[in-house]
């Protein structure tokens, strides 16, 4: 599915692009190579990001500072938190969303509106699960073939794999050929 339909045509540093408006976020992000892309000036920081869809926590870049035009108004110094991996150039998250008393999503559906109000919205607060809290230091990765897949799925697995070696959540197995199964 597109996340098209949930972003918003912006202008930041006289650069056209589409912003994702996600209220889940706590703050505005920009992604690291749009970053670079524009030139804007980073003020660094190694504040961690945990991400709610996943156990996956990031290290913000640093942040940058600049103005954006959406919808026919300016935003003036507007901060993002530079991050690596986005899905999107910009993320608008709840610091951009609590500026506006409504903000409104016209998608054509058959049904009426869904109005939902927030009372406040609030930060959270939550450490990432630990992902191996139940493996002791007996414990052995096992090393087998992996199934066939398409070229697709293999490339889809490279880059997960390059993604989670980077980020350090796995690393390199040494393995033993006296210890592998056939």
């Amino acid at each position: 599915m597109s996340l098209v339909s949930a972003t918003l045509p912006i202008m930041i540093a006289g650069i056209k692009t589409r912003a994702l408006l996600d209220s889940g976020a706590s703050r505005n992000f920009i992604a690291t190579l749009f970053v670079k892309s524009l030139g804007l000036n980073l003020v660094g920081s190694s504040e961690k990001m945990v991400m709610a869809s996943t156990s996956l926590d990031q290290s913000l870049q640093g942040t940058v500072t600049a103005d954006i035009n959406a919808a026919g108004r300016l935003y003036s110094n507007v901060e993002l938190g530079d991050l690596p991996s986005l899905c999107s150039d910009v993320i608008l998250g709840q610091e951009f969303v609590k500026l506006h008393s409504e903000v409104n999503f016209t998608r054509g559906g058959v049904k009426p509106p869904l109005n939902i109000h927030f009372c406040s919205l609030a930060v959270a607060k939550v450490d990432p699960p630990r992902l191996f809290k139940f493996l002791n230091a007996d414990c052995c990765p096992i090393a087998i073939r992996s199934r066939r897949h398409n070229a697709e799925d293999g490339k889809f697995i490279e880059n997960e794999i390059q993604e989670l070696l980077k980020s350090g959540i796995i690393e390199e197995a040494l393995v033993d050929p006296s210890l592998s199964r056939s």
